[in-house]
């Protein structure tokens, strides 16, 4: 039940101080007015320690002003946790004056012996605590104030207080000089560690800060790098000491697809799923040979469907880490474009040898005839020239037909073996 309690009125009091508090975590008055809900937190509850024991000894032993004044001063303590609706710079100001007017008045009742010095104390801590730097120093020029002047008040025996009958004029100055050393000390301490504290706050963001553009170009360079890496006409995959997959882009994927495989492709699996049982040996001889430091170039053939061809070459590059191998670099690119092109140009050179024959043998056997005949012809008499005539126009078909037909066979060239579209637009494949 008392704990049940306890987080009520702690969220009762956090709820009412809490959208008071502006400012960021990053920034050291935040953490001063954290600090003063803690002190508001804790001190109500606590205070009836020093309340309930102090009413009932000044009421029995006839000191009927201090139970008044102590509750009057619990009473604003209570209105200043519990009422959200006063700023909460506000709240510290009216903290600092209750206890300075409890304060005054303890000194005045009970003299120096009583509590109303240590307030003075708590009063000088509590500013330094939650209050911006060097306000202080101002509680201690107050105190010090009050306390000269009742030093003044026992000089001249202005009127009777305890302190009169206790202390005299240097007796009181003594004491009260201590408390303005401690108090100064302490002040003066608190300061110098919340500079610190502050120095320490600006530096975290000024490294937060290159931190977040660091990062940010990092992300930026990451993206600008993986939109290139995505984009390419290359597949990559990029394999570890164990031959396991450490990152790949979508065109690799796509090249990987054309393998027969069960097993997803993803990231931690080993290179070996991927690739068909009847090219096991061949692939781990090559990439055995990449791991001791080699090039390895090769070029594979697939069969996407029942009419298509598709070639991709594979370099196969190790990758070093501090001139020592972590791995190697699995790089495919589409070769198909090329290798028809290369092959085209294989079955044209084999018809153009044809052609050649036809013209070197074919060709020139009716036109050695012909030649023949017109030399016959100069030599030839009457009678004969007629049947000269015939064989020179046999000879003339027979060439026209094997020009025809030469016509013929590059013709089929060309509607055999067009060029590829990307040799018409005058690129490389």
């Amino acid at each position: 039940m008392i704990k049940n309690w306890w987080l009520r009125y702690r969220q009762t009091v956090k709820g009412k101080t809490f959208s008071r508090i502006t400012g960021s975590v990053k920034e050291l008055s935040y953490w001063q007015d954290i600090l003063f809900f803690n002190f508001l937190f804790y001190c109500l509850p606590i205070s009836f320690i020093a309340v309930i024991p102090g009413v009932f000894m000044s009421v029995k032993y006839g000191y009927t002003s201090i139970a008044v004044v102590d509750i009057i001063s619990l009473v604003l303590l209570c209105m200043v946790t519990f009422i959200h609706q006063i700023p909460l710079r506000l709240r510290k100001l009216f903290i600092i004056v209750i206890f300075y007017l409890l304060a005054v008045f303890l000194i005045t009742v009970l003299g120096y012996n009583g509590p109303g010095v240590f307030y003075l104390f708590a009063i000088t801590i509590l500013t330094a605590l939650v209050f911006p730097r060097n306000y202080g120093y101002w509680t201690i020029l107050a105190n010090a104030l009050i306390l000269s002047s009742y030093a003044v008040i026992i000089w001249l025996n202005l009127f009777h207080f305890p302190a009169n009958q206790e202390y005299t004029t240097g007796k009181w100055i003594a004491f009260s000089s201590n408390l303005i050393f401690l108090s100064t000390v302490l002040v003066a301490l608190i300061n110098r560690i919340f500079k610190s504290l502050q120095d320490t706050i600006s530096n975290q963001v000024e490294t937060e800060k290159e931190l977040s553009l660091t990062t940010l170009k990092i992300k930026q360079s990451e993206t600008s790098l993986r939109t290139i890496f995505e984009s390419s006409i290359d597949g990559f995959i990029l394999l570890d000491e164990e031959f396991k997959i450490k990152a790949f882009n979508n065109k690799a994927k796509q090249y990987v697809l054309l393998n027969i495989t069960e097993v997803d492709f993803e990231p931690g699996q080993e290179i070996f799923d991927y690739v068909a049982q009847a090219n096991q040996e061949d692939f781990q001889s090559a990439i055995t040979k990449a791991y001791q430091g080699e090039t390895v170039e090769y070029d594979r053939r697939y069969h996407p469907d029942a009419e298509t061809i598709q070639w991709i070459r594979y370099t196969i590059t190790p990758v070093y880490e501090d001139q020592i191998i972590k791995g190697a670099c699995i790089t495919g690119r589409d070769v198909t474009i090329r290798k028809l092109y290369l092959q085209n140009l294989e079955d044209q050179n084999k018809t153009f040898r044809e052609i050649s024959w036809m013209q070197s043998h074919a060709v020139r056997a009716p036109l050695a005839r012909i030649m023949g005949l017109i030399e016959l012809l100069k030599t030839s008499r009457d009678n004969d020239f007629e049947k000269t005539i015939d064989c020179i126009l046999l000879s003339a078909h027979e060439l026209d037909e094997i020009i025809n037909k030469i016509s013929l066979e590059s013709n089929s060239i060309i509607s055999k073996y067009p060029l590829p579209a990307d040799i018409h637009n005058g690129k490389t494949p």
